[in-house]
């Protein structure tokens, strides 16, 4: 009666001692180290497991930058799937990956990035190349003032030039440790081509479809490109069609015309804390209007409680014709400063 359970067991035992779970975890940090230049460690070696798949577990995976005491990225569980035709080669390959509660510090990561050129040169932006699944649950990315909190990701692949599908949702917190503002949470769907020359990571033919809490009415389908550097930079040229305007949204200064969509385009190049300005344009059938805002005071201004009839941009909003509670007017120009723009003018005059 004992010898078919003693079998089980020594078979179990026999299988993981074939895997070597110690030569795993080497391989798996080898790897991430060159692809990243960053110092790997584990809390403790793999653990491998054989139900309901064969699987390998890294627990408590640090990743420093070379020298730092304080790890850029923590990770609490790392899942690993593997083929059972591991057991007859010597590569080791990927049938999904899964992120259990990492945390990144993006600021640290930032840094890393920037490091000086004594260093080393950076190496040049490449784009992984991922075969099996990759998700990410409980996760957490902590910038500067802000973070993404409970943050669950989806990315069933990943090719330079071939389109690639994510799906993600996070709660985005503003604030501070000590006095953090109440969170927004948002969900998304991203299509796109990546591509990358070696120094900037550009997506192409982008389709978002993004749900905000700070404005449920809205469920924006966003195309177009990005691009980013490392270095800060961040260009894009997106446009949405916005098919009824929310009723709670400030009421467009245009002519009536409800049977038409709400076309708007939006055009940034700056630093990648969105402070430069931005163009933009949103017309409504033959009439729209023109103009510049800066984003990270309009997408603050966006989720607030209490909004006035325009964000905090400054520039100039042109308006061939508009309409606004009876009063009618055309070749409108409106310059917006934002608040105390105008006295440090004068006081320059001065």
């Amino acid at each position: 009666m004992l010898l078919l359970p003693g079998l089980a067991i020594a078979a179990a035992l026999g299988l993981r001692a074939l895997l070597h779970p110690e030569r795993i975890s080497d391989f798996l940090l080898q790897q991430g180290q060159q692809a990243t230049g960053l110092e790997l460690s584990l809390d403790r070696p793999a653990d491998v497991g054989l139900w309901p798949d064969l699987h390998v577990q890294l627990t408590g995976l640090g990743a420093r930058a070379p020298g730092a005491a304080q790890p850029l990225l923590r990770a609490e569980r790392i899942e690993a799937a593997l083929p059972w035709s591991m057991l007859r080669n010597q590569d080791i390959t990927l049938l999904g990956l899964r992120l259990i509660s990492p945390q990144l510090d993006l600021v640290a990561l930032q840094d890393f990035l920037d490091r000086d050129d004594d260093i080393g040169p950076p190496a040049p932006m490449r784009i992984p190349t991922l075969d099996a699944p990759l998700e990410v649950r409980d996760g957490r990315i902590a910038g500067d003032g802000w973070a993404l909190e409970q943050l669950d990701l989806t990315l069933p692949a990943l090719h330079e030039g071939a389109r690639t599908s994510l799906g993600a949702s996070a709660l985005w917190v503003s604030g501070t440790d000590s006095a953090p503002a109440a969170g927004q949470r948002f969900a998304l769907q991203l299509a796109a081509v990546p591509h990358s020359d070696g120094s900037t990571l550009r997506l192409d033919q982008i389709a978002l479809d993004l749900v905000l809490d700070a404005v449920p009415q809205w469920r924006p389908r966003i195309e177009g490109i990005v691009s980013w550097n490392p270095s800060g930079t961040l260009a894009l040229a997106l446009t949405s069609q916005i098919a009824a305007w929310p009723a709670d949204w400030p009421a467009l200064p245009l002519p009536p015309g409800d049977a038409d969509a709400t076309v708007l385009a939006l055009a940034y190049s700056g630093d990648a804390a969105l402070t430069g300005l931005a163009t933009f344009s949103l017309w409504r059938g033959d009439d729209g209007l023109r103009g510049a805002l800066t984003l990270h005071d309009t997408l603050a201004w966006l989720g607030g409680k209490e909004r006035g009839l325009v964000p905090p941009a400054e520039g100039e909003i042109r308006i061939p014709r508009l309409e606004y509670e009876g009063i009618q007017a055309e070749g409108i120009r409106i310059r917006l400063t934002p608040p105390g723009a105008e006295d440090a003018e004068k006081d320059a005059a001065h």
